[in-house]
């Protein structure tokens, strides 16, 4: 799994882990996923999301645009 921050100001939990960050769209998140990794939304936070492999390709088949 990967974490991903919904803003930038969620990653201080984890600051002393966290070596670089880049900003990207949704659609340009999911569709350049590595294959067989997931991605958690917003980890160690009560709003969050973890998204399995096979639901990410799923996001990515029918909304993300120009994939």
């Amino acid at each position: 799994m990967a974490a991903v921050f919904t803003s930038s100001k969620l990653m201080a939990m984890y600051k002393e882990h966290i070596k670089g960050h880049m900003a990207l769209n949704g659609g340009a998140l999911l569709s350049r996923s590595a294959p067989g990794f997931g991605i958690v939304i917003n980890p160690g936070y009560t709003l969050g999301l973890e998204l399995q492999e096979y639901g990410i390709e799923r996001i990515v088949e029918k909304f993300v645009v120009g994939k």
